[in-house]
C-alpha cells in the first residue's frame, strides 16, 4: 500500500476485461450489424418488389406473359421481407417467442420454406418459359398457360411447406439461430431424411440445372440464329436491296452487342443464384453429421445471403429495362416522366440488349438488334379524303424528317410502309 499526502491509494492498473465480457461485446456488435443489415434488406426489398408489381399492373396494356412470372417473383420476395425478416429481427431480442411448439415458430417455418421455394421455382420457371418460347414459340402464346405454371409453383411450394405441419418432419427451433427451420436440417429419422432430400432437389438442384441448361440453350440458339442471318446472301441491285444490305451491316454490328448482352445477363442470373443459395446448401450438408453442432456463423451467412436475393431479383429482372427504370424514377422523384415508347416495349427492345425476360423469340431478338443499330424507322401514311385512318401516334412528323431519310416511293393508296433509312 502506497501513501500520497497521508492518504493510501492503489497504484495497480484496473483488471482487464474477462473473456466473457469480450464475448458479450462481440456478440452485441454482431447482432447490431445483423439488425442493420436485415432492416435495410426488408425496407429495400419491400419498396423494390412493390414498385415492380405496381409497374406491371399500371402498364397493363403492354405486359406479356413473362411479366406474370416477374410479378409472382416480386410478390414472394416482398412476403419474405414483410414476414420472415421481421420475425427474425424480433427473435434476436427475445428468442423465447419462437420456442418449439409455439404458433409463431410453426408460422415462421412455414413462411420460410414456402416463400423461398416460390422465389426459386419462379426463377426456374422464367428460364423454362423463355426456352420454350424460343424453341416452340407457337405453343406459349396464351398468358393463361403462364398463369397455370405460376399456380402450379404455388401449389408445390405450399404443399412442401405444409409437410412438417402434418407429420412429414417438423419445424423446430435451434437455440441461437433465431429461426424455426425443418427438423430435417439436422435429420434424426428416415422421415427427416426424405423431407430433406425433397427440399434440396426442389429448392436447389432442379432449379439450378434447369437455369443453366435453358439459359445456355437460349444463348446458343440466339447466336446461331444471328449467324444464319449474317450468312444469308442478298441478291439484286434494286434500291430496296441496297437498303436491305445496309440494314444487314448495321444489324450485324448490333447483333454482337445483343449476344454479349444475353451472355452477361445469363452470367449474372446464374452466379447470383449460386452465391445466394450455395452457402445454405453447405450449411444443410454440414449438419448431416450428428456429432457436429450447427455453426452460428455459417447459419447467419447462409440465411443473410438467401434473404439478400429478395432485393437482388428486382435489380436483375426489372431495373435492366427502360420501362421499370423510368417508372421507378417517376415514383421516387415524384416527377411525371414521359411514357416510354410502347413500340419499343412491344418489340422487346430496351436500353440493355440482353434483358432475358424480354427475349420472346427470334423475331424479337432481330428487332432488338436492329433497334440498337443506326437505322431509322420511318412510317409513311398517305391521306385520302375518301378513306380515313387514325394516324399512327408513334410516327414522326413529316416536316421533321430530312430529305435524306425520305426515300422516293411509288404511290400506293392507304398503305403503311416501314423502311430502314440508310
Amino acid at each position: 500500500m502506497n501513501y500520497l499526502n497521508g492518504t493510501p491509494y492503489n497504484n495497480t492498473l484496473s483488471p482487464p476485461l474477462s473473456a466473457l465480457q469480450y464475448d458479450a461485446i462481440e456478440i452485441t456488435a454482431s447482432l447490431l450489424i445483423q439488425e442493420i443489415f436485415l432492416g435495410l434488406i426488408s425496407i429495400l426489398g419491400v419498396i423494390g418488389n412493390c414498385m415492380v408489381c405496381y409497374t406491371v399492373v399500371k402498364r397493363a396494356q403492354v405486359k406479356h406473359s413473362t411479366w406474370y412470372f416477374l410479378c409472382c417473383l416480386s410478390i414472394s420476395d416482398a412476403f419474405v421481407c414483410l414476414v420472415n425478416i421481421p420475425i427474425l429481427m424480433y427473435a434476436t431480442y427475445d428468442e423465447s417467442v419462437i420456442d418449439n411448439g409455439t404458433f409463431l415458430c410453426q408460422f415462421n417455418g412455414f413462411c420460410l420454406v414456402c416463400f423461398f421455394l416460390v422465389s426459386v421455382l419462379t426463377l426456374s420457371g422464367i428460364s423454362l418459359h423463355k426456352y420454350y418460347y424460343i424453341r416452340r414459340p407457337l405453343h406459349l402464346r396464351a398468358s393463361t398457360k403462364s398463369l397455370r405454371i405460376i399456380g402450379f409453383i404455388w401449389f408445390v411450394s405450399i404443399g412442401i411447406a405444409l409437410g412438417p405441419l402434418v407429420g412429414w418432419s417438423q419445424y423446430s427451433h435451434v437455440h441461437g439461430h433465431k429461426q424455426c427451420v425443418p427438423a430435417s436440417i439436422r435429420p434424426a429419422t428416415n422421415i427427416d431424411f426424405s423431407y430433406l432430400g425433397v427440399l434440396l432437389l426442389v429448392g436447389f438442384f432442379i432449379p439450378l440445372i434447369s437455369m443453366v441448361y435453358c439459359y445456355t440453350a437460349i444463348f446458343i440458339e440466339t447466336l446461331s440464329h444471328h449467324k444464319r442471318l449474317n450468312s444469308t446472301s442478298i441478291r439484286g441491285d434494286t434500291t430496296f436491296d441496297r437498303r436491305k444490305r445496309a440494314a444487314g451491316r448495321t444489324g450485324r454490328r448490333g447483333s454482337v452487342t445483343y449476344d454479349w448482352g444475353i451472355l452477361k445477363t445469363v452470367f449474372i442470373v446464374v452466379t447470383t443464384f449460386i452465391v445466394c443459395w450455395a452457402p445454405f446448401v453447405v450449411y444443410i450438408c454440414y449438419n448431416f453429421t450428428q456429432n457436429l453442432t450447427p455453426s452460428m456463423t455459417l447459419s447467419q451467412v447462409a440465411f443473410m445471403l438467401a434473404y439478400a436475393q429478395s432485393i437482388l431479383n428486382p435489380v436483375i429482372y426489372a431495373l435492366r429495362h427502360d420501362l421499370f427504370r423510368t417508372q421507378f424514377k417517376s415514383v421516387i422523384c415524384c416527377i411525371k416522366y414521359m411514357n416510354v415508347d410502347i413500340r419499343s416495349e412491344r418489340s422487346g427492345s430496351g436500353s440493355h440488349p440482353g434483358s432475358l425476360f424480354l427475349v420472346d423469340g427470334m423475331s424479337r431478338s432481330t428487332s432488338s438488334s436492329s433497334s440498337s443499330s443506326d437505322s431509322t424507322l420511318v412510317f409513311y401514311q398517305r391521306k385520302d379524303s375518301t378513306f380515313s385512318r387514325k394516324p399512327n401516334s408513334y410516327a414522326p412528323k413529316l416536316d421533321s424528317i430530312t430529305e435524306r431519310s425520305m426515300p422516293a416511293l411509288p404511290s400506293y393508296d392507304n398503305e403503311v410502309f416501314q423502311l430502314n433509312a440508310e
